[in-house]
């Protein structure tokens, strides 16, 4: 039937409207269940566009036999270390007498942990939540679930998910499509909630990225709550310098690094382009 009159349009562009189509009453809920899900796609073509190889944070270390094996088995024989373990044991006439002294330079995943801080008020509309969910797509991509965690806030904070929690990345993108925008920007509430989360769930080193424009409509100065963080990243969207120099404050406080998106279409690519920085 498409009432909406969205069914053959492409999937990005029921992406950018996906907060207007979802409120209008005429449109039956079958077909707004089929315009969530063409929405969703079509997010994470973009997402999939933006990353070409996806990004694993990886360290190198020289192990044995048995622990290459349990970490992927990704690397190579380390001949040099395997010969040292074979001189250190007395069996340098007999090469590789048993498996157990084969040593390997071998590619370790890194434990990193992310969290997202996300402007979700009124300034978010339209296209910019479009494209912050490709963007929570882009990260989510690049990090195991449960060392994700994203919140979104206006008014109030509305977390995502949280560390530890499982969630697809449809369901993901679907949550943050879905974050009501509204309300002031108290920047400060969200912060004051993220920096609490992490001394309860132990998460002290995460990288937290901050997304936003920089201004604050409600609450207090956020920055004096910057140094709680270990590593509070921050990523500026648009080109008003208006609070440009607040979340330049709020990087350096917090020990963190300053990202920038002067377009908001921009914004997949730069955070990209952060979790190269971070994760390396």
């Amino acid at each position: 039937t498409d009432v909406s009159g969205f069914e053959q349009k492409p999937s990005w562009d029921v992406a950018v409207r996906f907060q207007d189509l979802k409120r209008l009453g005429h449109i039956p809920e079958k077909e707004k269940l089929i315009l969530r899900k063409r929405a969703i796609e079509g997010v994470l073509d973009r997402a999939h566009g933006i990353l070409g190889a996806v990004i694993k944070p990886e360290r190198h270390q020289v192990v044995d036999l048995k622990t290459f094996l349990e970490s992927g088995g990704r690397g190579e024989l380390d001949v040099l270390e395997t010969l040292e373990e074979e001189l250190g044991r007395g069996s340098a006439r007999k090469p590789y007498s048993s498996p157990d002294v084969l040593r390997f330079d071998a590619r370790i995943e890194k434990r990193v942990d992310i969290a997202l801080v996300m402007d979700a008020s009124l300034s978010m509309t339209g296209e910019k939540i479009a494209l912050l969910a490709v963007s929570a797509a882009v990260v989510a991509l690049c990090v195991p679930s449960k060392r994700l965690a994203l919140m979104g806030f206006d008014s109030k904070v509305r977390w995502i998910k949280r560390f530890g929690d499982e969630l697809s990345i449809e369901k993901l993108v679907e949550r943050v499509l879905e974050l009501p925008a509204g309300g002031f920007t108290n920047m400060e509430l969200a912060l004051n909630e993220m920096s609490k989360a992490l001394v309860v769930q132990n998460k002290g080193k995460a990288n937290v990225i901050l997304i936003g424009d920089g201004k604050y409509t409600e609450g207090g100065d956020p920055s004096v709550l910057a140094p709680r963080f270990q590593h509070l990243n921050v990523l500026k969207i648009g080109r008003d310098i208006a609070g440009r120099d607040l979340m330049l404050e709020l990087s350096a406080r917090g020990s963190g690094q300053f990202f920038e998106a002067r377009r908001v279409s921009d914004l997949p690519r730069t955070m990209y382009g952060a979790m190269k920085r971070l994760l390396r």
